[in-house]
């Protein structure tokens, strides 16, 4: 198995967690938190947007400014869509080059992996009945 196989299937496995994460929210979700610290489920998908797009930068060898990304999009549902659309294009750069795909790790399967975290948390709270193993299926 080489690196980019590895990257590969961290970008597939943490892909799939995402999708299955916001697969059937309440829409009475969409804006809730744990803790008033916590980013919504609404505001992270702005903030993987941010990521992705933060990816494609690095790769063209630009800076990224945190926090001055803005996905534009205040439907839901749009927005979710536009922010997997980036990462299936950030996924797609991340298998173009060794370093594009060290990048990608940082970039979108940690992001990705820890506001999975933060969501299922969120979801077992509000949620009773919820199953986190979802994730795994």
């Amino acid at each position: 198995m080489t690196g980019f196989d590895i990257t590969r299937k961290a970008l597939d496995d943490s892909g799939k967690q995402i999708t299955k994460i916001f697969e059937g929210l309440p829409v009475n979700l969409r804006d809730a938190k744990v803790t008033p610290q916590a980013m919504s489920p609404r505001e992270i998908v702005q903030h993987l947007a941010e990521c992705y797009t933060a990816l494609k930068k690095h790769a063209a060898g630009q800076e990224h400014e945190w926090g001055t990304f803005q996905l534009g999009i205040a439907d839901f549902d749009a927005a979710y869509a536009a922010t997997m659309a980036l990462r299936a294009e950030a996924v797609a750069l991340a298998m173009t080059s060794e370093e594009a795909a060290k990048a990608s790790l940082d970039y979108v399967v940690i992001h990705d992996a820890y506001h999975v975290g933060q969501m299922a948390l969120l979801r077992l709270e509000q949620e009773p009945g919820w199953d986190p193993y979802s994730l795994y299926a």
